[in-house]
């Protein structure tokens, strides 16, 4: 289950007194009172939090306000989408596990630096490309010292990868698995 849709849901049924929703065709934005945006602090502070991830924040800093399903939803989502801010606000560090934006970008580069993580792509549809193969630039994997979203752009190299083996960004490979693709045009 989707707990951010439920939060999402619970939140604009119940606000607290002083906060509103406010709608737009392409997203929402969680208002909450001045009094309560005062408890977020300032490196965090925004006038309004958009309802994606950021409308955790001003939730997570006000919790006698909210149910316990939501704070604990919360402070996950919170979690997974800010983990360093979450780490700044609450002097702690998240170990592999309590994250996955950590997990994703700190600890799996990290466990792979060295190797290559795919970029972008461009199937056999790509013009002088062998069929069932995949043209994959991919960037050298450095070592990470916090999480951030962004894939490597560092020495940056373009490998044919079978089609049944490509799997996107989750994948690192050493060069030495494909051959280099100093064929192709770079696109």
């Amino acid at each position: 289950m989707n707990t951010t849709a439920v939060v999402v849901t619970d939140l604009s049924k119940t606000l607290p007194k002083g906060w509103r929703f406010r709608d737009t065709p392409g997203h929402g934005y969680l208002i909450p009172s001045a009094e309560a945006n005062a408890n977020v602090p300032e490196f965090l502070r925004h006038h309004e939090y958009e309802e994606d991830c950021a409308f955790h924040i001003p939730v997570v800093f006000n919790p006698l306000l909210f149910s316990h399903e939501i704070l604990v939803s919360s402070i996950q989502s919170m979690k997974d989408w800010f983990p360093t801010e979450y780490e700044q606000a609450f002097n702690t560090t998240l170990e592999r596990g309590e994250s996955s934006m950590k997990d994703d970008y700190f600890y799996r580069l990290n466990d792979n630096v060295g190797k290559y993580n795919p970029n972008c792509a461009w199937g056999d549809w790509y013009e002088g490309l062998p069929e069932g193969m995949v043209l994959v630039c991919a960037g050298l994997v450095q070592p990470v010292t916090k999480p951030e979203i962004g894939r490597c752009k560092d020495k940056e190299k373009y490998f044919l990868i079978p089609k049944d083996e490509y799997n996107g960004g989750s994948m690192f490979f050493d060069e030495t698995r494909y051959p280099q693709a100093y064929f192709i045009k770079k696109p």
